[in-house]
């Protein structure tokens, strides 16, 4: 005979576990890109433009794309054919600290939203090393706010040149958390509860 101290013991559990994935949910907005990872742009001035899709949705969302001035590397931002921006100083990005919350009407002092910027020039003093850049883009016809971390040399060179990682946030219209990621616990619950199904199929 099943004991229903154990029962209602299973239920609280699952009532418990379910007003926590509640709050993860509401708390795990933040999406870490899969398509934007180590990216190498080293070879982006040769190439000329690597486009990039941020959310994954097989829409690219921006490029980057990269020129020589002589013997000069460069490289840029250009959501101008997508409607994407980055958050500059009107010449070059500005770069945004991590945990900065990134939304239409809060950007660092001077910046604003330009669909066209340049990431790194040697030449004319940008030459960040590792640096956030705050962006936004659509989807599906809505407003969403994001991230990328670069990892830029610093001799003057593009060797070494890197889109680390990027991130941006699944509510359209709500403001992105620079550098966040979605919370391990939330994974974890999914995980939990797809036990707690596979357990109750068995029976």
């Amino acid at each position: 005979m099943k004991s229903p101290i154990g029962k209602a013991a299973r239920i609280g559990t699952v009532a418990g576990l379910a007003a926590l994935a509640a709050t993860e949910t509401a708390e795990a907005a933040a999406v870490l890109s899969t398509s934007i990872s180590m990216v190498d742009l080293s070879t982006a001035a040769d190439n000329g433009a690597l486009v990039l899709d941020i959310d994954g949705d097989g829409t690219n969302d921006f490029s980057i794309t990269g020129e020589y001035y002589g013997p000069n590397p460069a490289l840029s931002f250009n959501g101008a054919s997508t409607s994407a921006w980055m958050v500059s100083d009107g010449f070059a990005a500005s770069t945004v600290g991590e945990g900065y919350e990134l939304a239409n009407g809060s950007l660092p002092n001077g910046a604003s939203y330009v669909s066209t910027t340049i990431l790194f020039d040697p030449f004319a003093g940008v030459s960040y090393g590792e640096f956030y850049a705050g962006v936004r883009f659509f989807r599906d016809g809505e407003l969403h706010f994001g991230w990328l971390k670069f990892d830029m040399p610093t001799d003057g060179t593009l060797n070494g040149a890197t889109l680390v990682s990027a991130g941006w946030e699944s509510e359209a219209y709500a403001p992105s958390t620079v550098g966040a990621v979605p919370e391990a616990s939330a994974l974890f619950i999914s995980a939990v509860f797809g036990g707690l199904a596979a357990g109750r199929r068995r029976r």
